[in-house]
């Protein structure tokens, strides 16, 4: 007895014409002749009978057409592998699940969503710029429109692994208090040192304290095939930039990774890392010790990861596109303004007002921050102008402060002078939004650009001041 074959679309000519009929009126209002000799009704027969053809083919498709179709998915050569013991309709599923990934690049979500899956939770953020070339563009000059070119900027994960601190010979591990869980006493002494270590190159330290230091004199070196071991970072040759101020301040020690730098290990607890340490060069300090709340690499390596964007994307962009791929660009900006404290805090209580100044940098660093900064903590937006208004209320909120208001100087003649609340490089004095009476408003951001700040200004005045 022959096997009944199933039904995949029941319909016969009667009824393929009959719907035909019955979408006139929605789609040709005006159409009212239905009879069988206007040429519309003719053609609509022949598109029936047409139809009612394909549906009789379709209905006797046996497993060799399937396996024919599932060849035009998969490539000519398709062959199950060794083992493999799925059935046609799961071989099927499985092809027509991976045609829904996403290859092809076209949009600006296209490309964002596909350099993540390049880097493998290697970078924490993209952002695509359409008609820019970001890959031989001046950063400190205004955007050129590059038709057909994409450019993606790559924030990598923060880099991560380990932070030990040697005193007299011996390292104290302190990668769970760096962490966030507890504090860690910076050297006070041209002998200590502190040891930042990743798994792979990084392109920064995040330094935050619970007390500040005062008086040092940093020396910073990463781990290089030298006889000693140890070379040293500068500004000349690795662009190093402190922005904590000699661990004066919370912030970024920020410098490219060194071509040189290589895997160690530097005590018989840490692993083969990558390793940058950080000590004094000073031999006496009025506060010789800062207490850290939290130590991490900030950014990793940029350079692997952009060659390897480039490299996925390259096959999946349309002919006529050009991808390019950078690291994160910043706009620099500074804050200073005058924290008025509240009553209770005493003015002799200078380790008191520290704290205060210490949380309420930061305050703004943590808003303002490229990966938890945001209203939503996810990072700050890509282009988000930074407007003073919000500064006032963020730092007005810190415990201890009063209220805030503008920084004063007096010159010379003994005129007050009152400073802006926000202030940029002298060449980027285009990125000021002033209002009416020339008073600072915001900070203008561009859209391929977050921001970096520096808190160094901020001060702290007595109650009723």
């Amino acid at each position: 007895m022959p096997l009944t074959l199933p039904d995949l679309d029941d319909r016969r000519y009667v009824d393929l014409v009959e719907e035909a009929r019955a979408f006139i009126p929605t789609y040709a209002p005006e159409w009212t002749d239905h009879n069988a000799s206007d040429p519309g009704i003719t053609l609509i027969e022949m598109f029936a009978y047409l139809s009612e053809m394909l549906i009789y083919r379709l209905n006797r498709v046996t497993d060799a057409n399937r396996r024919a179709f599932l060849r035009l998915l998969t490539g000519p050569n398709h062959q199950l592998p060794d083992g493999d013991e799925r059935t046609l309709d799961e071989q099927i599923r499985d092809a027509v699940l991976s045609l829904r990934q996403p290859y092809r690049a076209v949009t600006t979500h296209d490309f964002e969503r596909l350099a993540l899956t390049a880097t493998g939770g290697r970078v924490a953020r993209v952002r695509c710029v359409e008609n820019r070339n970001l890959d031989s563009e001046n950063p400190l000059a205004h955007e050129v429109e590059r038709p057909g070119h994409m450019s993606l900027i790559l924030v990598p994960e923060p880099a991560f692994g380990a932070v030990l601190v040697s005193q007299g010979g011996a390292f104290t591990d302190y990668t769970g208090a760096a962490g966030g869980e507890g504090a860690v006493e910076l050297p006070g002494d041209s002998t200590e040192r502190v040891y930042v270590g990743s798994d792979s190159p990084f392109a920064g330290i995040e330094f935050r304290f619970r007390t500040a230091g005062r008086g040092y004199d940093l020396r910073f070196e990463y781990s290089a095939a030298t006889e000693s071991g140890w070379s040293r970072l500068s500004a000349a040759n690795h662009a190093l930039e402190d922005r904590t101020n000699k661990w004066s301040v919370g912030g970024l020690v920020e410098f490219a990774p060194p071509d040189d730098w290589v895997r160690k290990r530097v005590s018989d607890g840490s692993g083969d890392l990558y390793w940058v340490r950080v000590g004094t060069t000073s031999t006496s300090s009025p506060n010789p010790t800062a207490v850290a709340s939290h130590i991490a690499g900030a950014f990793g390596d940029v350079r692997g990861l952009v060659s390897k964007v480039e490299e996925y994307l390259d096959p999946r962009r349309l002919l006529t596109t050009h991808v390019h791929a950078v690291g994160p660009r910043f706009a620099t900006l500074g804050v200073q303004l005058t924290l008025v404290l509240a009553p209770d805090v005493l003015e002799t209580d200078t380790r008191l007002q520290q704290a205060i100044r210490s949380r309420a940098a930061e305050a703004v660093e943590r808003y303002l921050h490229p990966l938890t900064g945001g209203e939503d903590g996810r990072g700050w937006p890509w282009g988000r102008d930074v407007y003073v208004s919000e500064i006032y209320a963020l730092l007005d909120a810190v415990s201890g402060v009063d209220y805030v208001t503008r920084t004063s100087t007096t010159d010379a003649d003994g005129e007050t002078n009152e400073l802006d609340e926000l202030t940029v490089e002298s060449s980027d004095a285009w990125r000021r939004v002033l209002n009416e009476a020339g008073d600072l408003v915001a900070i203008k951001i561009r859209p391929d650009e977050l921001v970096r700040v520096r808190t160094e200004r901020m001060t702290t005045v007595p109650p009723g001041r």
